[in-house]
C-alpha cells in the first residue's frame, strides 16, 4: 500500500502564528460563525423531530450542542476581536474543535441512518446529511484563514490517547466473552499501544523538532487499524449480543468516530503545513498494515472455543441476541 509521507523543513515553525487577520478577515469569520448557528438549529429541529429516541442519539445530540457553543463564542469573540497573536491563537483552538465536531456529526449521521425506518424519518435524515456536509464546508472556509496550528500534535495524541482508552473501556464493560472478543481485546491493546508511542514522539516537542514522517507513517497505521476494529465490532453486531450489551456497541462506535476525528484534524494540519518550497511530498511502499491481521482470521467459532472467559458459556448463544440490522 503505498503511504504519503512528509518531510517539512524547520522554516515551517511557530512563527505562522504571527499571521494576522485583517478586519474584513475576521468580519467573514464572524459570517460564517453565524451560519453555522444556523446549520446548529436546523439540525437541533430534526433531531427533536426524528431521532430522540434513534442510536447514537445521545452522541449526535453532544455534539452538534457543543458546536452550536463554540460558534456562538467565535461569533462573539471574531466580531469584536483586534488581530493580535493572542486572538489568533484563540480562532484557531476554536476551528480545531469545530473541525473535529463537524467530521463527528457527519459521521454519526451516517450511521444513524441504519436505523430509521419511516419515510418521514429518511426525509429528516437525508435534510441532517445535507445540512452536516454544509457545516463541514463552512468550517473549512473559517480554516482557510487561519494558520497552521503549531501546538495540535502533542494535544490532539493525547486527546487520541484517552479516547482510545475509554474505546478499550468500552470493550471491558460490555462486550468481553463473544465470538470475536479476544481478537478485539488484543487489537485494542495494540492500538493503544501505538498511539501512546506516537504521543511519546510528539510530547513537548515543538513542531519543527518532531518527527514528522515517523508521524504520519503511523497515523496511517493506527486509522487502519480503528477501521479494522470497526469491522470487528459491526461484525459481533450482526452475530448478535445480549440486549443490554447493545449500548456497549453504539458507544464503541462514537468512540471510534471521535478517534476517526482526531486522527482526521493531525493529517489536515500536516497537510496544511505544505506551503510550496517547505515541504517535499513523496510516495513509499510499506507493509500492508492488515498483513498483521491475517494470522488471526475473523472466525466466530476460532474465538468462541479459545474464549477463557467463563461468562461466555454462562449466557451462550441465547435468543435474546440483539442483532444490527441488515441492508
Amino acid at each position: 500500500m503505498a503511504v504519503l509521507t512528509i518531510a517539512v523543513c524547520a522554516t515551517a515553525s511557530t512563527e505562522s502564528y504571527a499571521q494576522s487577520l485583517s478586519n474584513r478577515d475576521l468580519r467573514n469569520i464572524d459570517e460564517l460563525a453565524n451560519k453555522l448557528i444556523g446549520y446548529t438549529e436546523e439540525l437541533h429541529d430534526e433531531f427533536h423531530h426524528h431521532f430522540e429516541r434513534v442510536r447514537h442519539a445521545e452522541k449526535l445530540d453532544s455534539d452538534v450542542t457543543r458546536l452550536e457553543e463554540i460558534a456562538k463564542e467565535l461569533h462573539a469573540f471574531s466580531h469584536d476581536a483586534p488581530s493580535a497573536e493572542a486572538t489568533m491563537k484563540r480562532l484557531r483552538a476554536d476551528a480545531n474543535e469545530l473541525l473535529q465536531l463537524s467530521w463527528q456529526i457527519e459521521r454519526t449521521v451516517a450511521l444513524a441512518e441504519s436505523w430509521v425506518r419511516t419515510s418521514d424519518e429518511r426525509r429528516g435524515i437525508a435534510h441532517m446529511r445535507d445540512v452536516s456536509r454544509d457545516v463541514v464546508r463552512t468550517v473549512f472556509r473559517i480554516d482557510d484563514y487561519l494558520p497552521v496550528d503549531t501546538d495540535v500534535i502533542d494535544g490532539q495524541l493525547a486527546r487520541l490517547e484517552n479516547t482510545v482508552k475509554v474505546l478499550h473501556d468500552e470493550f471491558h464493560e460490555h462486550l468481553e466473552g463473544y465470538e470475536v472478543s479476544r481478537h478485539l481485546d488484543e487489537d485494542l491493546e495494540s492500538l493503544e499501544k501505538s498511539v501512546e508511542h506516537m504521543h511519546d514522539l510528539a510530547h513537548n516537542k515543538h513542531w519543527e523538532n518532531v518527527d514528522l514522517p515517523h508521524i504520519v507513517h503511523d497515523i496511517h497505521d493506527v486509522k487502519d487499524a480503528t477501521q479494522h476494529i470497526e469491522e470487528l465490532f459491526v461484525r459481533q453486531a450482526r452475530i448478535g449480543v445480549r440486549t443490554r450489551d447493545f449500548v456497549g456497541i453504539e458507544h464503541s462506535r462514537d468512540a471510534i468516530s471521535d478517534v476517526l476525528a482526531s486522527i482526521r484534524l493531525l493529517e489536515h494540519m500536516i497537510e496544511k503545513a505544505n506551503p510550496r518550497g517547505h515541504t517535499t511530498f513523496h510516495r513509499r511502499v510499506h507493509r500492508d498494515v492488515h498483513d498483521r491481521y491475517r494470522a488471526h482470521r475473523v472466525d466466530p467459532y476460532h474465538d468462541d472455543h479459545r474464549s477463557y472467559d467463563p461468562e461466555r458459556y454462562r449466557y451462550g448463544y441465547d435468543s435474546h441476541r440483539a442483532r444490527y440490522p441488515r441492508h
